[in-house]
């Protein structure tokens, strides 16, 4: 079995700690398109592959994954899915809105200026 280089050396890597941890609690099907950059406040970058295939799911194996680094290290991180341009701090609620909700919420905030609407 292949050692991380702080295993060989005998220090302790609380960050290796973790992803062995949630990637212990999920199933591997098959490979996954999808990659997390985490970053520390120390400016460690680290990169986290996902075990699924669905984006939903691979988001909350990655929020899994940052609370138990903030919960090892005590301190807040930064992460994207690799090829995003958005940076996402700490446990934040991940939402994706479509274009369709953002229109559809703009129309019913501009008619119910006008208009006393029911929800």
């Amino acid at each position: 079995m292949a050692m991380t280089i702080a295993e060989f050396f005998g220090i302790e890597d609380r960050v290796e700690d973790c992803r062995k941890e949630v990637q212990a609690k999920e199933v591997a099907l098959e490979r996954s398109p999808y990659k997390a950059e985490i970053i520390r406040k120390d400016g460690e970058r680290r990169i986290y592959p996902c075990r699924s295939s669905q984006k939903k799911v691979a988001i909350k194996e990655i929020l899994l994954f940052v609370k138990s680094i903030e919960e090892a290290t005590g301190e807040k991180v930064a992460w994207r899915f690799k090829g995003e341009k958005v940076f996402h701090f700490s446990q934040q609620t991940f939402n994706e809105v479509s274009s369709k909700t953002s229109i559809k919420g703009k129309m019913k905030k501009f008619l119910n200026a006008f208009f006393d609407l029911e929800d």
